[in-house]
């Protein structure tokens, strides 16, 4: 029972990472890794996979009211939502002007202010209904 106990509060020390007064007041990211597929007439594409690099910057990141800004070269609305739920990161969904939807995860800064993201986003364009499928990977850096 006392290893269950210890090993309970371990888990849940490692799940909540920094508190709210320790995070980073914005993210600046490079993502350079970049998959994407597309769906045309019911059958799959053949999957793309290369080096991109765009940027986006996070910033305003309000927790509480589950907002923040997103700024960059992707197309994406300036407010964004956000979140904080379920582990050491962010969450951030994303709409873009054209109506695609983005789902972004950045995880929290390692020592040296580095943190991981991942963004999702799934598309659909035009009246042909051509689905398209992007997942980006990149690194970012905390600003405190």
């Amino acid at each position: 029972m006392k290893k269950r106990a210890i090993l309970s509060v371990s888990i849940l020390a490692w799940s909540t990472g920094l508190n709210a007064a320790e995070l980073p007041k914005a993210y600046v990211c490079e993502f350079t890794d970049v998959t994407r597929v597309t769906i045309e007439h019911a059958k799959l594409a053949p999957w793309v996979t290369g080096k991109e690099k765009y940027s986006r910057t996070y910033t305003a990141i309000d927790l509480e009211r589950g907002t923040a800004m997103a700024v960059g070269d992707t197309g994406v609305d300036e407010n964004v939502y956000a979140e904080r739920r379920g582990g050491p990161k962010i969450d951030f969904i994303e709409h873009s002007k054209s109506g695609n939807v983005f789902l972004t995860t950045i995880t929290d800064p390692d020592e040296n202010g580095k943190s991981v993201i991942v963004t999702s986003g799934h598309k659909v364009t035009g009246l042909s209904g051509l689905a398209f499928f992007v997942q980006n990977l990149g690194t970012c850096d905390a600003k405190f």
